[in-house]
């Protein structure tokens, strides 16, 4: 991955934590990660969500809210195009809880 890749997902990761602070409600919602592939036009969000019961219903809202986000992005970054969004829960979270309670 290129220094600008880099860079471009570590600003994706920080305006959506942004965007999700402002929009989201009632749950504490983290960005964990951003994954951008080399053609940068799809960026893949993970988050996760405190309560675990509200996941479902945060991920739906988040989905609902894809094209204002997308427009948010816009406005906050100097690009030739924003790339298309993908929002999904961060796997690793409950992978990590699985190994603990195993060990």
């Amino acid at each position: 991955m290129t220094r600008r890749q880099e860079r471009f997902q570590q600003l994706l990761a920080e305006l959506a934590a942004k965007y999700i602070e402002k929009n989201i409600e009632g749950s504490l919602v983290t960005v964990t990660n951003a994954f951008l592939p080399a053609d940068l036009k799809r960026v893949t969000i993970f988050i996760t969500v405190l309560p675990e019961t509200n996941e479902n219903l945060v991920l739906e809202t988040l989905r609902e809210k894809i094209k204002d986000f997308r427009l948010f992005l816009g406005r906050e970054i100097t690009t030739k195009f924003v790339p298309q969004i993908d929002i999904k829960l961060d796997p690793g979270k409950k992978t990590r809880e699985l190994i603990a309670k195993l060990t």
